[in-house]
């Protein structure tokens, strides 16, 4: 969502990536509320994986491959900073005329496996909306190749870099 809007308040945005951003989620804020209390009675792990799971609905497996990872401490020291995003995400309202203004050339990535029914709804609406979009999708992945599948996305990202630099 910050990435899409911040395309609005400069001109100095050639390109644009977004691995299925969080347009339209339908944020349950009592999910949130549950998380907050998590955070302050010291549970950030458990708060971690309720958002894993309850937010971006990860897998089981996937959450268990995601604790092993060296990333896993950053997540959880972090954590903070989720509801507070939740919330502001539960405001946002995606206005697909607006998104029709976005000129610069924007890769939208997603992956195969991604069970979010709002992911997968937002990556469509910005396909149907922005006039210059590359779908990129991951196969056997799902909202985390960041940690799980480093090559193909660097590479997708790397050929998307690396084409034409016009702008319309």
């Amino acid at each position: 969502m910050c990435a899409l809007e911040a395309t609005f308040l400069t001109e100095r945005i050639s390109k644009l990536i977004l691995y299925e951003p969080p347009l339209q989620d339908r944020i349950d804020l009592g999910v949130v509320d549950r998380i907050e209390r998590m955070i302050q009675d010291g549970d950030r792990e458990q708060a971690v994986v309720t958002f894993l799971r309850e937010v971006v609905k990860l897998s089981p497996s996937e959450v268990t491959a995601m604790r092993s990872r060296p990333s896993w401490p950053g997540f959880v020291a972090t954590v903070d900073s989720h509801p507070r995003q939740m919330r502001a995400l539960a405001a946002y309202r995606f206005d697909a005329r607006r998104m029709g203004t976005v000129r610069m050339p924007t890769l939208l990535v997603t992956g195969s496996d991604t069970a979010s029914p709002q992911l997968r709804q937002a990556i469509d609406s910005l396909q149907a909306s922005l006039p210059n979009p590359t779908l990129v999708v991951l196969e056997g992945q799902q909202h985390n190749a960041m940690d799980s599948a480093r090559q193909k996305l660097a590479e997708a990202i790397a050929t998307f870099l690396l084409g034409t630099t016009d702008r319309p």
